[in-house]
């Protein structure tokens, strides 16, 4: 996509579609607006009270090309009654242009944004991710009649009356964040028969060495020379073996920070043998949803090179039923030598956390992060667009909140409640993986992990909600979202900003 700054819409190439916003029943740019009225004869005015359009986000008003050197106009709302305008409206709102646009195919477009909070790189920059992502299309296995056309893609954007060098500080990381949440919901969609452990890590390799990212990659030998038997279990009952996949981002200059983001990467969950209804199954192919997130964040790090350690470590697994499979009762061994009761082998994506955050913070990282489609617990909570958050450093947490709501992605914070821990006390080993109780199930989740967090300041983020889109929606496709990839980024990018 070339991006453009231009001053006036005199510029433009003839047939360029362009883009007005509205605040409900108010013009973004009133002079703008005159302008737009003239050249299309009014027409625009006439048509939005026709159809008695009130401007409300996620509403776009197309007006038909009139035949002369302007090509078609689409009329954004931005109004939302429940909410201020932010940067995630404007982002929606793009993206919500983009799917339009794309069945139109459009690939040329000028807009005049508004300006939010008097920062224009704010402004232009959701623009950008929202109309890259808004026209995400996953058809790589996709088969189309003779002659049905493709779907298009923007190839050239203009910005009304946006300074040259705001452009340019913008556009490369909007690019690349939106790059790399197109790279997490492409894996997320694959099917499972193709994206195994093995596949994933090489996938992971492929694109982390393309940016200069050191690799390694652990089979299931090597984790049970490092004594990762929590993990191992978990893949016992498949036929395609574990893998840990060892992320290493080193900046050129002194780092100001070693962070270490674990990705729960569980490339089918059936749940092992306590099997899981059929119904449930059908999004389990994205149960790798974390580590998606982790190696995306990590490729995007490794093109925007930040001045912060990174430790990515994708912890890959299929969860199946076998003669070989973990069963409920069996005994296993973290790698810093807690021993787990497993009452219930549909609570594995903790598992192979536990030994992923001791390897990470062994390796050196000093904060952990890790993100995992962990407990239904959490969508029955707070629903498929809110993520959970919890935490053993209050500072810690209210550091990550602060750029998840600067990245626009929705987490609420759970309470890390030491009470309940009782719930997994096991009578024959350190900790049970499991309550077995429609109790506190998130917060369980949590209180597990932070078992193995070596002492280091931590948040786990649980997304089982989010991952997932049923339908469109704004800058959503149907299927894999790619949701906390842009977090962790701007997380990271923060982390230089707070040394």
């Amino acid at each position: 996509m070339q991006v453009t700054a231009i001053r006036s819409l005199d510029e433009l190439p003839t047939g360029t579609a362009l883009a007005v916003f509205w605040d409900g029943p108010t013009p973004i740019h009133p002079d703008v607006w005159s302008v737009v009225q003239r050249r299309y004869q009014g027409v625009p005015g006439q048509l939005m009270e026709r159809r008695r359009w009130k401007g409300q986000l996620g509403d776009v008003l197309s007006v038909p090309w009139l035949g002369s050197e302007t090509g078609p106009l689409y009329i954004v709302g931005l109004r939302d009654e429940h909410h201020p305008m932010t940067a995630e409206t404007l982002r929606k709102a793009c993206g919500a242009l983009g799917r339009l646009v794309q069945g139109d195919r459009v690939d040329r477009i000028a807009l005049t944004l508004p300006v939010l909070e008097n920062d224009p790189r704010m402004s232009l920059r959701a623009a950008l991710e929202g109309l890259r992502l808004g026209q995400y299309n996953f058809r790589k296995y996709a088969t189309t009649e003779p002659g049905e056309p493709e779907p298009s893609v923007l190839e050239q954007v203009f910005f009304l009356d946006v300074p040259e060098p705001v452009l340019a500080s913008v556009k490369t990381v909007a690019e690349v964040i939106a790059d790399a949440v197109a790279l997490a919901r492409d894996l997320i969609n694959e099917p499972p028969g193709y994206l195994s452990p093995e596949r994933l890590a090489e996938v992971a390799a492929d694109y982390a060495s393309s940016v200069g990212i050191m690799v390694r990659i652990y089979d299931a030998a090597d984790l049970e020379a490092m004594g990762a038997y929590a993990f191992l279990s978990v893949g016992r009952g498949s036929e395609s073996p574990p893998r840990m996949v060892h992320l290493h981002y080193r900046p050129e200059t002194k780092p100001v920070g070693v962070l270490g983001l674990v990705g729960k990467g569980i490339t089918f969950d059936s749940g092992g043998l306590c099997l899981k209804p059929s119904a449930s199954m059908l999004d389990m192919k994205g149960d790798m949803a974390g580590a998606a997130a982790v190696l995306a964040a990590l490729w995007a790090i490794g093109r925007l090179k930040p001045p912060v350690e990174v430790h990515g470590v994708l912890c890959c697994a299929e969860n199946m039923p076998s003669g070989r499979a973990s069963r409920p009762g069996d005994v296993v061994r973290a790698m810093n030598g807690k021993t787990i009761e497993i009452t219930n082998t549909d609570a594995e994506g903790r598992l192979v956390l536990a030994d992923g955050l001791v390897f990470t913070a062994r390796q050196g990282a000093q904060k952990l992060v890790d993100v995992a489609t962990l407990t239904g617990a959490a969508t029955v909570a707070l629903g498929s667009q809110i993520a959970a958050v919890m935490s053993n450093d209050e500072v810690f947490q209210q550091a990550f909140l602060a750029s998840a709501r600067r990245a626009g992605e929705a987490f609420w914070p759970l309470p890390l409640e030491r009470d309940y821990k009782t719930l997994i006390k096991s009578d024959i080993a350190f900790i049970k993986n499991s309550a077995n109780s429609r109790e506190a199930g998130t917060i369980i989740g949590g209180l597990f992990l932070s078992e193995f967090t070596e002492g280091r300041p931590w948040v786990h983020l649980d997304i089982a909600g989010p991952f997932w889109a049923e339908k469109p929606a704004f800058y959503l496709a149907a299927g894999g979202t790619g949701f906390s990839t842009r977090s962790l980024i701007q997380f990271t990018l923060d982390q230089v900003e707070a040394a």
